[in-house]
């Protein structure tokens, strides 16, 4: 099984959607951990923008909470997506 995922970027100001990363995995459950995986770590860089996640044809769009220190939540940013993934 090939299943693909992207991770791409809506900047504040811009119409369209910018690809930040992408790829492909074995299962459904490796390609959501790759895509949330992606997607923290461009979160961490650009900081809370308007995020779209495409794992196998399902897109989500992913506004990051923020910390009480002001900072992008990223420990519930990967939490929150990891579960919402889980292969049972």
């Amino acid at each position: 099984m090939d299943v693909k995922w992207w991770v791409g970027v809506l900047p504040s100001g811009v119409e369209n959607v910018q690809t930040v990363a992408s790829g492909h995995e074995a299962t459904h459950a490796a390609a959501a951990g790759a895509a949330v995986d992606a997607l923290v770590v461009v979160a961490a860089d650009r900081g809370r923008q308007e995020y779209r996640l495409r794992v196998a044809g399902a897109e989500l769009m992913v506004l990051p909470g923020l910390t009480e220190e002001g900072d992008v939540d990223l420990d519930a940013l990967a939490g929150t997506w990891h579960h919402m993934w889980h292969e049972t």
